[in-house]
């Protein structure tokens, strides 16, 4: 539970610090990336998206709360974790609008040395002050 909860916050902490471009390597050589704007899949395509993020004009805080974990096998565990996330660009006011709020939905695998990585990450919108996100399937 403790190393997949910081693996959470680890993969927030990255992107909110500047090191967005380091996200990749916290999932499997197989792992994917369901966002409301798009999907990435694979270790090199992971790596190239992240590294585009990273040049991005944007300042960022995730807050992650709400850590759920089931697991499936002793390789597997599926979870879900509470997002709260302010965004702005550098140069716009500093307003503390929340961008998007909702839940990512996981799937974590243990790899051959024992560490846990994401091998799925989707990431659901529940609220959210950006028009251009579609609604939730059930809204």
């Amino acid at each position: 539970r403790a190393e997949i909860t910081a693996l959470c916050y680890e993969y927030a902490w990255r992107i909110d610090q500047g090191h967005a471009s380091t996200v990749w390597e916290l999932f499997t050589e197989d792992g994917a990336l369901e966002l409301p704007w798009g999907n990435v899949a694979g270790r090199p395509a992971l790596r190239e998206a992240w590294a585009e993020r990273s040049k991005r004009p944007l300042r960022t805080r995730h807050l992650v709360t709400n850590v759920r974990l089931a697991r499936v096998s002793e390789t597997e565990v599926e979870g879900t974790a509470a997002l709260i996330l302010f965004v702005r660009k550098h140069g716009e006011p500093m307003t503390a609008d929340v961008a998007a709020a909702g839940e990512h939905i996981d799937l974590y695998r243990r790899d051959a040395s024992g560490r846990w990585l994401i091998h799925r990450r989707r990431f659901d919108t529940v609220f959210s002050n950006d028009p251009s996100l579609p609604p939730l399937p059930s809204d």
